[in-house]
């Protein structure tokens, strides 16, 4: 009796989800980068940046990249709650006048 074993190894397609990753970090990067220059545009990027590390973390697998695009959306997620913190602190300031 042949006890070898003769399957084959199917090949890994998680790899295209590294790329989103990478996009995921630049794009955190600029929304840090352009939060004193335009806050619109760093708000806008910081959300963008969360959704696409998200589902990059979710389908990259385990991982350096999946650690990576945790701490993408976690950054890019501080980013927007300062974001929203700093409008509701001005509305409110500015009704109680």
């Amino acid at each position: 009796m042949d006890e070898t074993n003769k399957t084959e190894k199917q090949p890994v397609y998680r790899k295209i989800w590294r790329s989103p990753a990478a996009v995921a970090i630049a794009v955190t990067i600029v929304a840090w980068v352009t939060m004193m220059l335009n806050p619109y545009v760093s708000f806008w990027c910081a959300v963008g940046g969360v959704i696409v590390a998200i589902v990059s973390a979710v389908r990259v697998g385990k991982g350096v990249w999946r650690d990576i695009a945790i701490a993408c959306a976690v950054a890019c997620g501080i980013l927007v709650m300062v974001f929203l913190g700093f409008h509701f602190a001005i509305k409110y300031l500015i009704d109680s006048i």
